[in-house]
């Protein structure tokens, strides 16, 4: 019962181990022979010793594995398990001058005692095995604390579920989100084993872990696989700490928006602002709105995120850009480079600063024919978006009198100015 680093050149161990489960088959002969080497082993020190085939016979075979299992979910719930049916010691094992001592209760881990057990195994043909374990969190591996402590404490994650019956899955995404709120589990682990290490079946349903609220999808039943569509915003829906999230949790898409920073930077006008360090600046210094920012800003997220989706095997059979977002369906579908892209983008921006004309635009929740009785001389339908949405544009006093006389006549329908002064696709 050697291991090089645990026992002494004298044979007695030099650590302080919690327990030495035996293998203990209850023979005369067999029981204290194997006591007596713990024992010396051991030494002075003493230690817990036990047996799980009071518990469950001899599992022949798979009797050691059965016997690490016991003691590993011993460290798992820093608790020695009791021993079955022990109630007459065994005169011929040295219980008192050895100091071994067999629990008939769940004793809590003992003081002082490393998080290390030890583990014997006999064959019946002669071959010994005796395994010592260490737990994982004694050598700082899978440790909750520390893994959180890398990451970001909000951090979302994709968990995705799947059964052969609708009603399976209900009860299936049920029970994780009963486990998700009792156990608090390390989710990228969780999505990771779900994404990679489950079937997945025809039925399916997702959620977003990292939030107070778990919101399940309603289940879905997946035939071929479904035809996928990129579309790409223009400027007008970005904010402050937009792409924040994804700069810090994944290296791939801060390495992207590092390589289009370069590639500003060797401009003929190269800007004086840097696209990492505006993306992560707060509300209150942020520049994000600024035509010469927010079209480059929005265009590099764009392209790095469409990488990223990539590096996981989502990629689109088709794309459609509005405004400047046909720059990144252009790159997104093979059309001109990353570096092609961030320049137009910036161009593009970098123009506008010329531009002197006070003006806007404004998203409108009404149709074409619904909204041109309100419009007036200034301002125009820039954007048919749908039957029911529509993008107008123009001199922004003007454009504030439309929107107010649109938003009297149809207090339910959207009318939100959009976050840019210019009055783009219009005369302006």
């Amino acid at each position: 019962m050697t291991e090089q680093g645990v026992v002494s050149p004298t044979g007695t161990c030099k650590s302080f181990d919690a327990s030495a489960e035996c293998h203990g088959t209850g023979t005369p002969i067999g029981d204290p022979l194997e006591t007596q080497a713990v024992a010396r082993v051991f030494g002075e020190n003493g230690v817990l010793i036990g047996s799980v085939k009071p518990n469950m016979g001899h599992s022949e075979g798979a009797s050691g594995l059965t016997s690490m299992f016991k003691m590993l979910i011993a460290m798992e719930k820093k608790a020695i398990p009791p021993n079955m049916h022990f109630k007459i010691p065994n005169p011929k094992i040295p219980f008192k001058d050895a100091k071994l001592s067999v629990p008939v209760e769940v004793s809590p881990w003992p003081v002082g005692r490393e998080e290390r057990v030890s583990v014997n195994s006999f064959g019946i043909g002669g071959s010994n095995a005796h395994v010592v374990l260490d737990s994982a969190a004694s050598w700082n591996v899978g440790n909750k604390t520390s893994l959180l402590e890398q990451s970001t404490s909000s951090s979302p994650e994709l968990l995705v579920f799947s059964a052969n019956h609708p009603e399976s899955l209900k009860r299936l995404t049920k029970n994780y989100a009963s486990y998700i709120q009792t156990k608090s589990p390390v989710l990228s682990d969780l999505a990771y084993t779900l994404a990679l290490r489950r079937n997945h079946m025809q039925y399916r349903s997702i959620c977003v872990g990292g939030f107070e609220e778990l919101t399940f999808t309603p289940p879905v039943r997946i035939g071929g696989l479904p035809t996928l569509l990129f579309v790409f915003t223009g400027q007008g829906a970005q904010w402050a700490g937009m792409g924040k999230e994804l700069l810090i949790n994944y290296p791939s898409f801060r390495k992207d928006i590092g390589a289009l920073n370069k590639t500003l930077a060797q401009c003929a006008h190269p800007p004086s602002w840097n696209l990492e360090d505006e993306l992560l600046k707060p509300k209150e210094t942020s520049l994000i709105n600024s035509p010469e920012l927010s079209q480059p800003l929005c265009v590099a997220i764009q392209i790095a995120l469409v990488n990223l989706l990539k590096l996981w095997n989502i990629e689109p059979q088709g794309v459609v850009g509005h405004s400047s977002g046909e720059i990144a369906a252009a790159y997104t579908s093979g059309i001109i480079t990353a570096d092609e892209a961030i320049i137009i983008a910036y161009y593009r921006g970098y123009v506008m600063k010329s531009q002197k004309l006070n003006g806007g635009m404004a998203a409108i929740g009404l149709g074409h024919h619904e909204v041109s009785p309100y419009l007036v001389p200034g301002v125009l339908i820039a954007c048919e978006n749908s039957p029911d949405s529509v993008t107008i544009s123009g001199d922004a006093d003007k454009l504030e009198q439309v929107m107010a006389a649109v938003q009297l006549a149809n207090p339910d329908k959207l009318v939100r100015r959009l976050r840019v002064d210019m009055a783009y696709h219009s005369r302006m």
